[in-house]
């Protein structure tokens, strides 16, 4: 590389100084790793010719194997943190074939050219004390200093040990700036991942069937687990020679907790019912796993003996808003911490908590760097764990934290997001899941469904992923959270793909679950420590909070079609209801008080105002060991249950068709993405769309039921296994 190292480089807003990896954006420092000095540095020195991959990497990465998922990271960190022109372009450019360059204008600024500093003139002038006299009484002055300085060092010895060595630690401790990425699989279809303790085994699944791979020679065979339909949660034993499980893929819906042999074969239960994720305690005598223990509605955070069957309960979440499915609890190496995640969905901000095991203590572990989280796994030295996690933007990646003081480094960066970590037994290894979404808005006639016009076209965004809605028959609502905001809002954009427009400007809740009369749009907000719900007109204008109650969360409003009644779910820590409000008067009541009826987290109403359904949360599995979730059908008229309808598998949307005579959903299967139809009459669904390669993440019809609205789009997840970050 150059020798102009010490230079000083201006270029837009900032100043960089090399020789420490100083960049300055006005007055605010930042301090870069080594290898993303090196990378600006090239760059800047190049002045803005192009630098290939290539040498880049021979000369950042000089006599070092690395991936160019390694230069992609570098990059992404650097364009995150210089941001864009005045015209909205990036200031690193990239060209296929030719590299990267600068593009803003650079000035390089010579040491020579920084201000001199001027010696101080105080004390210049005539003294009566000789010179003799004036070095004595200085190191006088010096001796008792040192004096002083010592007696401190010696009083606070201790103390300095015991509460500051974490501190002093991360002073010493190297940046993160180099990791090897291994590609484990290349099939994109992975729903989990487990890496056995030695982190020579690849356990995965993909298409509902179990397999296990050989990490060293490459080699995978499926596993025959009879009985068995779904898998999700899969995790090694602590010796490698057994599997656990979950029987269902569908993290939402109550599981089984199994154990197998690592080559397959019958089963061994370990828990009959649980919620979301568990994980087994290093010796395996224990599970961590989430459940409901009625009457109470809270999940539960609970502590089973696998011999014994002995469960205590650790700790009830506040919400099932607050529970976090992808979440498993994290035993720590000596069995005597669990690392707990709280997940609120409507502001993004999770808690991070470990609990003491003996004493049951919980204590608040505060990232403020950091906003959601997914499974956490500790290395095993007990001092620092992995977590995936996102900071301003919406992906997640991995992050090494440092118990218990808090410091964390970044492990991986882009445009991907890394999930679900494994750490092997001597820490140098860590698998996780890489994924990567999109999702775009198509409409289409219901004469011919396959027949479809793009709305919205983007790589990143998720359009109409988590929420999307009908207006009108001319205007569809959705769902997206676009750069640089890290919150989801509502959008428009009308059927012929023009007027794409924002209409909600939350920066710190999610509004989510609309619903519309043509008139005005409904939705649920958290703004404090309860869900509740707003209303705006259909094009975005005269914001009103229609409810405002602290007794518990109000969510999922459905308003009926002629916009007298607004149906909602009610939940508190003790019961779950629907309520429902007379609009022009403002009174509510309830609806509909079942104990066998708790609806999950999402409601609908038939066109015709005459039904309600929704998932009931509380059920998950048939007799024929098919996994099953069952949908509520309540009537109206008569305020009461019509009937329960068993399907399949749902996400967390369902709707009522337009002829208010079936409920539909979305399936997976090996033949493509589906859209299902299931009577009220009927016992099995019947395939309305098939996309054979795409996935379909949400769908809407028009009030009219003559059009389709879908949110379709691409995920591919892999299990990748990271390497040489601790070097």
């Amino acid at each position: 590389m150059s020798k102009t190292r010490n230079n000083l480089y201006e270029f837009a807003e900032f100043r960089f100084e090399p020789a420490g990896g100083k960049l300055w954006r006005h007055d605010e420092l930042f301090l870069l790793s080594p290898k993303a000095c090196g990378l600006l540095t090239l760059l800047l020195e190049r002045n803005g010719e192009f630098v290939s991959k290539e040498e880049i990497i021979q000369t950042v990465w000089a006599d070092t194997f690395v991936e160019d998922g390694v230069l992609t990271q570098n990059i992404y960190t650097l364009r995150k943190l210089l941001g864009k022109d005045p015209d909205g372009r990036s200031l690193i450019e990239n060209k296929t074939r030719l590299g990267y360059r600068m593009t803003a204008p650079i000035v390089a600024v010579s040491e020579d050219a920084k201000p001199d500093i001027i010696p101080s003139t105080i004390g210049t002038g005539s003294d009566d004390h000789s010179d003799a006299d004036r070095r004595r009484r200085n190191w006088k002055r010096v001796g008792a200093f040192l004096a002083i300085v010592f007696v401190l060092l010696v009083t606070t010895s201790f103390v300095g040990y015991r509460f500051f060595t974490p501190a002093i630690s991360a002073m010493f401790r190297k940046p993160i700036d180099r990791v090897k990425f291994t590609q484990l699989t290349n099939s994109g279809d992975l729903t989990s991942a487990a890496l056995s303790p030695d982190g020579n085994f690849l356990a995965f699944v993909k298409k509902k069937r179990v397999y296990l791979k050989d990490t060293v020679s490459d080699k995978e065979i499926p596993l025959e687990i009879p009985g068995v339909k779904s898998f999700s949660a899969l995790q090694f034993s602590a010796d490698g020679n057994f599997l656990y499980f979950c029987d269902n893929d569908n993290l939402m819906a109550r599981s089984k907790i199994l154990r197998v042999s690592r080559f397959g074969g019958d089963t061994k239960l370990i828990v009959e019912g649980s919620y979301g994720r568990f994980s087994v305690s290093p010796d395996e005598r224990s599970v961590a796993y989430y459940d409901v223990l009625l009457p109470d509605t809270r999940p539960k955070l609970l502590v089973r003996d696998i011999e014994t069957k002995a469960t205590r309960e650790l700790l009830a979440i506040s919400s099932l808003g607050s529970f976090c499915t992808e979440c498993a609890p994290a035993w720590s190496p000596d069995g005597k911490k669990l690392i707990h995640i709280n997940e609120n969905s409507s502001n993004f901000l999770n808690q991070l908590i470990v609990v003491d095991l003996s004493t049951g203590k919980q204590e608040e572990f505060g990232l403020q760097k950091l906003r959601r989280f997914r499974h956490a796994f500790w290395f095993p030295d007990g001092e620092s764990f992995v977590v995936s996690a996102t900071d301003n933007d919406r992906y997640f990646h991995l992050w090494k934290v440092y118990y218990p003081n808090g410091d964390v480094q970044q492990i991986t960066n882009g445009l991907s997001s890394y999930e679900n970590s494994i750490v092997s037994r001597d820490g140098r290894k860590i698998l996780t899941l890489r994924s990567t979404e999109n999702a775009n808005v198509f409409v289409s006639k219901n004469s011919d469904l396959e027949v479809q016009t793009e709305l919205t076209k983007g790589n990143t965004n998720n359009f109409g992923k988590t929420s999307l809605l009908w207006t009108d028959e001319s205007n569809v609502l959705f769902s997206a959270q676009v750069e640089p905001d890290t919150i989801e809002n509502f959008w428009l954009v009308d059927t012929e793909g023009s007027g794409k427009r924002q209409i909600t400007n939350e920066k710190a809740f999610r509004p989510n679950r609309p619903s519309s009369d043509g008139r005005f749009i409904y939705y649920s907000i958290n703004r404090n420590r309860f869900a509740n719900i707003s209303r705006i007109d259909a094009f975005g204008g005269n914001l009103t909070d229609i409810t405002d109650n602290s007794d518990g969360s109000r969510g999922s409003p459905q308003v009926s079609p002629d916009g007298n009644w607004l149906y909602y779910i009610y939940r508190n820590k003790d019961e779950v209801k629907i309520l429902r409000r007379n609009l022009a008067d403002r009174q509510e009541e309830v609806f509909l008080e079942d104990k066998d009826v708790q609806c999950g987290f999402f409601l609908v109403i038939s066109p015709d105002g005459k039904y309600l359904a929704c998932p009931n949360w509380r059920e998950s599995s048939g007799g024929d060991g098919q996994n099953k979730t069952e949908v509520i059908l309540m009537s109206i008229e008569n305020r009461s249950v019509v009937k329960p309808l068993q399907i399949s598998r749902t996400a967390l949307y369902i709707r009522i068709s337009p002829d208010s005579r079936a409920i539909e959903f979305i399936a997976d299967s090996d033949d493509g993405a589906k859209i299902m139809r299931l009577g009220f009459d009927e016992t099995e669904p019947k395939p309305i769309l098939v996309l054979p390669n795409e996935r379909i993440f949400n769908f809407a019809w028009s009030r009219s039921g003559t059009q389709l609205a879908l949110s379709r789009g691409q995920r591919f997840r892999d299990a990748v296994l990271l390497s040489e970050f601790d070097q």
